[in-house]
Order: C-alpha cells, then structure tokens, then sequence
C-alpha cells in the first residue's frame, strides 16, 4: 500500500475516533444531572371582543382563522406569556400584538372564530392562516416583509399588497384580484 493512501486512511481514522468521542461526551453532558430540563406549560385562554371585520396582527403571533357565525377568540400560549398578548378592537378592526417590553420568541397561537372578513394586514413576522374556504365580497390583504399566510379564499375581489420577504400561498376562487407591493 501507498505511503500517501496510508497517511488518507490514518487520517480518516483519527477523524471517525474523534467524532464518536464528541458525540459520547455531548450525549453524556446532555443526560447529566447538570444539565437543567425547563418544563414549560401551555394555557388556553378564551377573550371576548367587541365586532369586527378587519384584522391587524404582528409580532410573530400565529392567526388561524375560520368563518363562523359565533365570534369567539382563543388564546394559546405560555402561561408566563399568555397576559402579554394584547388582543383589543379599534374602528371595527381586532389588533392583536404583543405588549411592547414582552417582544421575545415566544409561540403565541390565536385561533380567531368570525362571520367576516373585509380587510387584513399581517406584520412583524407574524404568520395568519385560514381554516377552511374564507368567502366575501371584497378582501384587501396587506403583508410586510417577514410574513407568512396561507388563505384558502372566495371572494369577489381581493387587493393585496405584498412586501418582498412575505410568503403567501393563495387557495380558491375570486373574480378580480390585484397585486402591489
């Protein structure tokens, strides 16, 4: 055998030997009684709003949405996180965000029950999705950048305007649609 295939082999080796050696001390670290496992507690809060038929959300909140005759807003996240969630209605609009000291990465889900919807303007990372087929007469859409939507819709006209860096996926049926950004 080579000098030079001798030399590649050892060095194959030594690398082989020392992956495993770091992946058994990782491993052992990991299941230490050091290492500090955090149990972390999820709570359902139901609020109550006054009417809307607009929504404006941000923060990196998650939207699920469904057309129902019974309007009804839940809140699932953290108990430690859950209060900071501010959900308030303004003009017909529901505003939900975070408060503003509270602003870290934190799983806040809003599963959000309404007859209508008219207008829509997702910011700051947040993320809105639609469960089941949203119908109307007119939607308009706003999405900055860093914004995630997925819609399943029928409407007879939707407007939306999209930042770069928004990512939405459109499902169903309209008659007119417009997009800017």
């Amino acid at each position: 055998m080579k000098k030079s295939n001798q030399i590649i082999l050892s060095a194959l080796g030594a690398i082989f030997i020392f992956s495993i050696a770091f992946q058994l001390r990782v491993n052992r670290h990991l299941h230490s009684s050091k290492y500090k496992k955090e149990t972390v507690t999820y709570s359902t809060e139901k609020r109550t709003v006054a009417n809307f038929n607009k929504i404006s959300l941000s923060h990196g909140i998650e939207v699920y949405f469904t057309q129902d005759s019974i309007s009804q807003i839940k809140i699932e996240a953290q108990e430690k996180v859950i209060q900071e969630v501010i959900t308030k209605t303004k003009n017909e609009t529901l505003i939900i965000e975070m408060a503003k000291q509270k602003r870290e990465n934190h799983i806040v889900k809003v599963y959000i029950y309404n007859d209508a919807l008219i207008s829509l303007k997702v910011d700051s990372g947040a993320y809105f999705e639609t469960q089941g087929k949203v119908t109307g007469d007119n939607l308009d859409l706003e999405f900055s950048s860093d914004t995630r939507a997925n819609l399943d819709l029928s409407f007879q006209s939707v407007q939306c305007k999209a930042a770069s860096g928004s990512q939405i996926k459109f499902k169903g049926n309209t008659s007119n649609i417009e997009f800017t950004n």
